[in-house]
C-alpha cells in the first residue's frame, strides 16, 4: 500500500469485531492488525477492462471459547480510485457480489493441502463469503473471510536474510526445499515467489509457504520436479 493510499481496514472499526462461521461452527475475535494491501484500479480500468479494486487485511484473531490464536485474512471489494469519496449509493453501482477469485484460489489450495496433511502450509480452519452492507466500501460488494493456523516463526521479509551466515542460510534453503517439495507432492505449485510468502521458524528449522492466492496444479512432468533455480525465484540464492 502506498503511503498516500486511504486506509481501508481501520483498526477502530475492525479490532474487537467477532466474526461467526457456520462450517465448522466457530467464532473468532479480531485482536491485532498485521497488515493491509490494496489494489486500486482507475475508473477507466473498471469500466473498460472490468478490473475490480480489492483490499485485503491480515489480522491476529482468537477463538472466543478457547482463546487459541489464528490468522484471519479479510478481502473486500473497494471502489475504483476516483470514487473512493463518492456517496455510498454511487459506490454501490460498482458492486460485484461474487466471491473474490483470489479468495477462491486460496480456499481451494489451503483446503486440499490441509486435508492432505501437508506440513508446510497454514492449516485452513474456516471461511465464508458475505456481501457488504450499506456502510461498506462498496455496498453489495464482496467481503470474504479466511481463518487459518497461526504458524510459529517470522515472515522472511522481516528478516535480514542477506546478513545470515552461510551455515544459517544453508539450513534455511534446505528447509525451504523440503517445504516446497511437500506442496508439490500434494499437487500444488506456488506461483507467487518471494520472502513475503515464506514463514521461517528458525528454532525448529521449519519453513512454510503462505498466501496461496496464485498457484497451479502440479503437472506430472519434469517441469514440476524440484529445480535448484527455485532458490533464485524465492530470493534464496
Amino acid at each position: 500500500m502506498a503511503d498516500d493510499d486511504p486506509i481501508v481496514f481501520s483498526e477502530l472499526k475492525w479490532i474487537g469485531q467477532i466474526v461467526d462461521f457456520k462450517d465448522p461452527p466457530c467464532s473468532w475475535e479480531i485482536v491485532e492488525k498485521l497488515q493491509e494491501n490494496s489494489q486500486w484500479f482507475s475508473k477507466w480500468e473498471f469500466e473498460e477492462c472490468k478490473f475490480c479494486s480489492e483490499s485485503s487485511g491480515v489480522f491476529v484473531c482468537k477463538d472466543t471459547k478457547t482463546s487459541i490464536q489464528a490468522i484471519m485474512k479479510i478481502r473486500i471489494q473497494i471502489p475504483f480510485y476516483e470514487a473512493r469519496n463518492y456517496p455510498s449509493d454511487q459506490r454501490a453501482k460498482q458492486a460485484q457480489g461474487v466471491i473474490s477469485e483470489r479468495t477462491e484460489n486460496e480456499i481451494e489450495a489451503l483446503g486440499y493441502l490441509t486435508s492432505s496433511k501437508c506440513p508446510s502450509i497454514p492449516k485452513l480452519i474456516a471461511w465464508k463469503h458475505e456481501i457488504q452492507d450499506r456502510d461498506g466500501c462498496v455496498p453489495g460488494g464482496c467481503v470474504d473471510y479466511i481463518v487459518m493456523e497461526k504458524l510459529k516463526g517470522i515472515t522472511l521479509s522481516d528478516i535480514p536474510v542477506y546478513d545470515m551466515t552461510p551455515e544459517q542460510k544453508q539450513i534455511l534453503r534446505l528447509a525451504f526445499k523440503k517445504a516446497y517439495k511437500n506442496c508439490l507432492k500434494c499437487g500444488f505449485a506456488h506461483l507467487d515467489p518471494g520472502h513475503r510468502n515464506l514463514i521461517w521458524d528458525e528454532e525448529n528449522a521449519q519453513c512454510y509457504l503462505i498466501d496461496w492466492e496464485i498457484w497451479r496444479h502440479r503437472r506430472r512432468t519434469r517441469v514440476d520436479k524440484w529445480d535448484e533455480s527455485e532458490y533464485g525465484f524465492w530470493g534464496l540464492d
